[in-house]
């Protein structure tokens, strides 16, 4: 018998589908599915097995292939695994590299138990009497004998014998109680909530649930989970950064207690397979996680959330380059579950689903509580910079006063500045030469703690003393990050607790949970971050946000920049007034009229999509058009410019398709790499497949590396 695998770590550019032979010991083992472990080169290596079959694949000489060495743990369910085909398909990927996304963990070392199979001689010793007394009343741990008298030895020399053998634990399935109750939900929220029991209960149906900041969409997304319970199914709820799920793990587990299993890849390999068999064999039935928790092996699966639907974090940027909304579609589609994306800014794209009839519109009209929006003011920039509150000019001469008034209210305050460091840019300035990274074609940022700092890869450097371009001493940092804001607030109010959240502060694991569960707990009055502290969180301390530069994201060369811009601030302002004190936002800006921040001023973010969807179509571009990139890399730079313009040059044949590029991208050069784009526009998805095949069978040579996405986000 043959087995055909899909082995992790096989290296770029293989299809990563090998053939085994399959041994006479494990072959009534071994089925679709199985977690092996086969030789590769001169190692071991894990795989999955995606068939069998009685003979090799062509061409492949049976007299050289290698046997599986031993199964590994928990097989891959099988509706997970007639989603490769799928997987492979709409992202461009091989069938090896799709696979290897739904491998699971490595089963956890569960401690065994010790069992009796009887005396070692027909005249067992004292010692041997009192074992099997102990082991009266069944199977006995290690630890437990050896409190009761039993000596090392004699276990050891037992178990060699055969008198007593090792039964692995068994994990214990959680009590099949009922949730705890939920709060009274508002008439809004009762309808959308009994229009996704009944999807959970027809086994269909996919939703789009707005509803402005506060208005209890999580309440809604429990309800549905509870309902799938109630009918003996399970539930899996994605969230888009792993700091928002500490906070969604304890509401979850409120209602529904050790039935909720964490999976995210911040997890050590032990605490993810020991949730993902939980979720396999049962013992677990509510999945919780970010994008790689939408793969989690939910039997009979009833719901599928995913908060926060317009984030990007829920694109891979490794092959395969899945995105998890679609994986949603795909499996409540093949497994009979009911979907419901939720966000009070949601993607143009699932506005303009939701328009077309693909997914079901349900609206959350008000706060919960009715609690008023908070009120939103603009400072603009073009006047207010002339008369900065603080030495660093970051806040304005309004934010500053309405931080020193909250705080002296003992209240609390978010600012939002979304930019990590010190300063972003250390200059020359005598000769105007920004210091860049040696491996990357971006500026270095100055951090307070680290140095020069490349935010792309990670190197750091110290700060020279002399320019390297002119050799003048006059280096000096322009600009501004989280690290200056923090200075700058502690200078304006000297008695104002502050902590930072962004990814410079939280590098050690669990830290972010530590930052938000001490301000959550009043330990602080100001909590100063990047887009971190924008989304998801339910502060009620705090009535003041502050966003120090709105307008920073618009200038990104980027199709959604605007979109992404209005996203953010409506949902920065949404952190104000959750509590039972009214909010206020202070939205510092140079452009106070652009259609994202006039969205974020009047908690009118449908404006700002009524007004970008007309832009979309008139382009041709998402959801009006689908989209290809081309990313081509290269250790020489002619190299990637002769690449990118054989893809250009094929994308051109293909039938509709408008052919931006090549052009560098916004990183013209990455860790080392030099790197070029094609861009392809079509008219389809399926367009755009076929485009994507076509770029991928060109042959730019063994040298350079393409990299295929579909609608890049």
């Amino acid at each position: 018998m043959i087995a055909r695998v899909a082995v992790l770590g096989v290296g770029r550019g293989g299809d990563r589908v090998l053939d085994y032979v399959v041994p006479e010991d494990l072959a009534g083992l071994m089925a679709p599915g199985s977690v092996v472990r086969v030789p590769l080169r001169e190692r071991e290596a894990r795989g999955v097995v995606l068939a069998l079959a009685e003979r090799p694949s062509p061409g492949v000489d049976p007299r050289h292939l290698r046997a599986v060495r031993r199964t590994d743990g928990a097989p891959v369910p099988a509706a997970l695994l007639a989603m490769v085909p799928w997987l492979a398909d709409t992202t461009l990927a091989p069938v090896g590299t799709a696979a290897g996304a739904l491998l699971p963990p490595p089963r956890p070392r569960v401690p065994a138990l010790l069992a009796w199979r009887g005396p070692a001689s027909t005249r067992p010793s004292a010692a041997e009497r009192a074992l099997a007394a102990l082991f009266a009343a069944g199977p006995r741990g290690r630890a437990e004998l050896l409190a009761a008298g039993a000596s090392p030895a004699a276990l050891a020399r037992l178990r060699r014998t055969g008198a007593i053998v090792d039964v692995p634990a068994q994990p214990v399935p959680a009590p099949a109680e009922p949730p705890a109750p939920g709060p009274r939900l508002a008439p809004d929220q009762a309808f959308a909530a009994a229009a996704l029991v009944d999807a959970v209960a027809r086994r269909q149906g996919a939703f789009l649930l707005e509803g402005p900041t506060g208005s209890g969409k999580t309440e809604v997304y429990l309800e549905a989970i509870a309902a799938a319970l109630a009918r003996g199914r399970g539930a899996i709820a994605l969230v888009p950064e792993i700091a928002l799920t500490p906070q969604t793990v304890a509401r979850f587990r409120a209602r529904f207690g050790d039935r909720v299993a964490v999976l995210h890849s911040a997890l050590a390999d032990r605490e993810r397979g020991e949730a993902w068999h939980r979720l396999a064999d049962g013992s677990a039935r509510v999945a919780v996680g970010a994008r790689s928790a939408v793969w989690a092996p939910v039997p009979d699966l009833g719901v599928i959330v995913v908060d926060e639907e317009p984030e990007s974090s829920y694109r891979g940027d490794r092959q395969p380059r899945y995105d998890a909304r679609a994986v949603a579609l795909e499996r409540g589609r093949r497994e009979g579950a009911a979907v419901v994306f939720g966000s009070a800014t949601p993607s143009l794209e699932a506005l303009h689903a939701a328009d077309t009839g693909a997914l079901v519109r349900l609206r959350l009209d008000a706060r919960y509580g009715s609690r008023p929006m908070p009120v939103v003011h603009v400072a603009d920039l073009r006047v207010e910079r002339a008369r900065p509150a603080g030495p660093g000019g970051l806040l304005t001469s309004p934010l500053a006063q309405a931080l020193a008034a909250c705080v002296d209210a003992g209240e609390q305050a978010v600012l939002l500045l979304n930019r990590r460091g010190y300063h972003p840019v250390c200059l020359c300035r005598d000769c105007g030469h920004a210091l860049r990274c040696s491996q990357c074609d971006v500026s270095l940022t100055v951090h307070a703690d680290r140095g020069l700092l490349c935010h792309y890869c990670g190197r750091a450097s110290r700060m020279p003393a002399v320019c390297p371009s002119c050799r003048g001493t006059r280096l000096a940092g322009m600009g501004a990050g989280t690290q200056r804001l923090v200075e700058e607030v502690g200078t304006l109010v000297p008695r104002a607790r502050v902590l930072r959240l962004d990814r410079d502060a939280v590098r050690r694991r669990g830290e972010a949970e530590r930052v938000l569960d001490g301000f959550a707990r009043r330990e602080a009055d100001v909590l100063i971050g990047t887009q971190m502290v924008a989304k998801g969180h339910d502060l009620p301390g705090v009535t003041l946000v502050g966003i120090v530069l709105a307008d920073q994201g618009l200038r990104y060369p980027d199709l959604r920049a605007a979109e992404r811009t209005a996203q953010l601030l409506v949902q920065a302002a949404g952190r104000a007034g959750r509590g039972d004190r009214p909010g206020q936002v202070w939205l510092q800006t140079y452009d106070p009229d652009h259609p994202a921040v006039r969205a974020a001023r009047s908690h009118a973010y449908e404006d700002f999509a009524g007004d970008e969807l007309p832009r979309r179509r008139e382009l041709g571009y998402p959801p009006f058009g689908a989209l290809v990139t081309a990313t081509v890399s290269a250790a020489r730079e002619e190299r990637a410019v002769q690449a990118a313009q054989a893809l250009a040059d094929a994308a051109a044949t293909v039938a509709g398709a408008r052919v931006l590029g090549p052009a560098p991208p916004p990183v013209p050069r990455l860790d080392g790499e030099h790197r070029r784009q094609v861009l392809v526009r079509v008219a389809t998805p399926d367009e755009a497949r076929a485009a994507g095949r076509h770029l991928a069978a060109v042959d730019v040579g063994r040298q350079v590396r393409v990299d295929l996405d579909l609608d890049p986000a």
